[in-house]
């Protein structure tokens, strides 16, 4: 079907191909004008850039307050940054120093200038690659690099520091944050109480060691009391006989094993020292002479006496043993190749040499010491060489005796020992002993010689002697010489509540007693407390091979009281008895 087109304006009909177009509107009566258009237009552009700008202002406002906000966080950070007490710096990619606060300034510039400077150029020989390669980990890391290093502050002071590497957060130069903790205080601190440690342990070993000694010599003690007695008895039986001379030798022997005692009882403090006003250069002089020989010619030994040093407050025969010990070590320590020693005595202790325990007051002291110029000390060695039994000899070559008596005489001098390497190889070895201000006189007393015959007679009248000694073999052996010298009745028992027992039925027939300090069960002390309540003035003579300051000072008070070590001489206790009976019948 057919249809004709029609117009779109007005709804009329068109005739087909070649129609003629409609007729344009009058304006106004359809369609806006241009202008009215442009009007439109304009209005909403208007509206639109009103917007805009309303958006900006408020866009503006909140840059501000963020640029505000930033600024005042800036300004925190800063404070924190410089004002931290923990030294912070930032490092640039270049590895130089972009920032530092006031405590790394402290640290590590001494007054001068870190900004701009090499990190690297801070640490200490040997460290630097370490150094850069914990810094450029604090870039790439997810966490924190950390590492203890040796820093080089820049007046040349070196540090030991923990350095923690780290990215600084929202920085735009590609700094890393360096922060570091100064260790040097804290490790020095360290290694002070591990050495002040190790030597309270070593002290304490010493000290249970020496009393191991001690309890050692006194026992020992006791057998040299059946010895020299025995031998006393003896020599005075068959005095001016061929016997008599064996005897003789037997009471020399235990005399020397007396004084081998006693300097074991003088590691332990258990005796004291006969201190005497003592020139130091003969005894150096002495004992170099004595090595020199040792030495069999490859050995140079000379003194080295500083001027105008003082004499020493010293017991000469343990100074000798010691100095004598440090020397025998040097020889030992030059071996078949020889070498050279030197024996030294200055005022006051040369700082390089760390004595062994604290000295117990300012001195004046003087340092005497053997040095060598072997191979020294191991790191071992110098911390065990006091130690009872360490040797560093080869076995069967040494007891590991030697250097602890050094420490034990230099104790009982109220001094110190020392042992050190020298500064180019060789060992120095000594002690520091007090500086003499005045003569000290030996107040001990002086054995007499095992020679002569006994008296005869009672010259001192006595009725009886009374003898208590836990060991039953000290008993015998003194009964024997007490009889054969006082020529009296010697009784015996072999503990307190026996001795007690045997003066209470025996007692007027007693004139003076023997009493062990040390005795298991009821003690000397005790024993001689509860005699006393019943004999107030009866002479009693203390034995032990411990020394006198073991007895409470009120105790000797009496004048009927007095102290023996023992092994005592028969000659000494004849001449004690002597003055208390004396005192007695005054």
């Amino acid at each position: 079907m057919n249809t004709k087109p029609q117009n779109p304006a007005t709804g009329a009909t068109t005739s087909g191909f070649g129609a003629a177009p409609a007729p344009t509107p009058a304006p106004g009566l359809g369609q806006p004008s241009s202008d009215a258009r442009d009007r439109a237009d304009a209005a909403r552009l208007r509206d639109e850039l009103a917007a805009y700008q309303a958006e900006v202002v408020a866009q503006n406002d909140e840059l501000r307050v963020a640029h505000a906000a930033l600024e005042a966080a800036s300004r925190r950070w800063a404070d924190v940054f410089h004002q931290a007490p923990a030294p912070y710096m930032t490092v640039g990619r270049d590895g130089q120093v972009r920032d530092a606060n006031a405590a790394a300034l402290e640290l590590l510039a001494d007054g001068g200038i870190l900004r701009g400077r090499a990190l690297s150029s801070l640490a200490a020989p040997g460290e630097v690659a370490l150094l850069s390669q914990l810094v450029e980990r604090g870039w790439t890391s997810e966490g924190v690099a950390r590492r203890t290093v040796h820093l080089t502050s820049l007046s040349g002071r070196s540090l030991t520091v923990e350095v923690s590497a780290s990215p600084l957060d929202g920085s735009e130069t590609d700094e890393v944050l360096v922060v570091l903790r100064d260790l040097t205080e804290a490790l020095r601190l360290e290694s002070e109480r591990a050495r002040l440690t190790a030597q309270v342990e070593r002290l304490q070993r010493l000290d249970a060691l020496g009393r191991m000694a001690g309890a050692v010599a006194h026992e020992v003690n006791n057998m040299l009391t059946v010895i020299l007695t025995t031998a006393e008895a003896g020599c005075e039986r068959w005095f001016g006989a061929e016997a008599g001379e064996y005897f003789d030798e037997i009471g020399g022997a235990a005399r020397r094993g007396r004084e081998l005692t006693r300097r074991l009882l003088g590691f332990s403090r258990a005796t004291p020292s006969r201190l005497q006003h003592l020139a130091v250069e003969p005894l150096l002089s002495e004992v170099a002479q004595f090595l020199q020989r040792l030495g069999r010619g490859l050995v140079d030994v000379r003194l080295d006496v500083a001027p105008e040093t003082p004499a020493v407050k010293g017991d000469p025969a343990l100074l000798h043993q010691a100095l004598l010990n440090l020397g025998l070590n040097a020889l030992d320590a030059l071996g078949d190749e020889g070498g050279h020693v030197v024996l030294r005595a200055a005022l006051d202790l040369d700082p390089r040499h760390r004595p062994t325990g604290e000295m117990p007051g300012p001195g004046p002291y003087v340092c005497l010491t053997v040095e060598d110029d072997g191979p020294g000390f191991t790191a071992e060695a110098l911390e065990r060489v006091f130690e009872p039994f360490f040797s560093t000899k080869p076995a069967g070559k040494g007891t590991g005796l030697g250097l602890p008596m050094v420490y034990g005489v230099a104790r009982d001098h109220h001094g110190a020992a020392f042992v050190s390497n020298g500064r180019s190889g060789g060992a120095i070895a000594g002690l520091v002993v007090p500086a003499a201000q005045e003569p000290v006189q030996d107040e001990l007393p002086t054995p007499s010689p095992m020679r002569g015959a006994a008296p005869r007679t009672n010259e001192l009248g006595l009725r009886g002697v009374l003898v208590i000694d836990d060991e039953r073999s000290v008993g015998r052996a003194l009964q024997r010489v007490l009889r054969m010298r006082l020529r009296t009745e010697v009784y015996v028992a072999a503990g307190g509540a026996e001795g007690l027992a045997l003066l209470a039925a025996e007692g007027d027939r007693i004139d003076a007693v023997l009493l062990d300090l040390f005795m298991p069960g009821m003690s000397g002390l005790q024993t001689l407390e509860t005699l006393r309540a019943t004999h107030p003035h009866l002479p009693v003579i203390l034995l032990s091979g411990f020394s006198q300051e073991r007895v409470p000072a009120h105790v000797l008070e009496s004048p009927a009281t007095a102290f023996l070590s023992k092994p005592p001489e028969p000659a000494a206790v004849e001449a004690l008895l002597r003055t208390l009976i004396a005192h007695r019948r005054t």
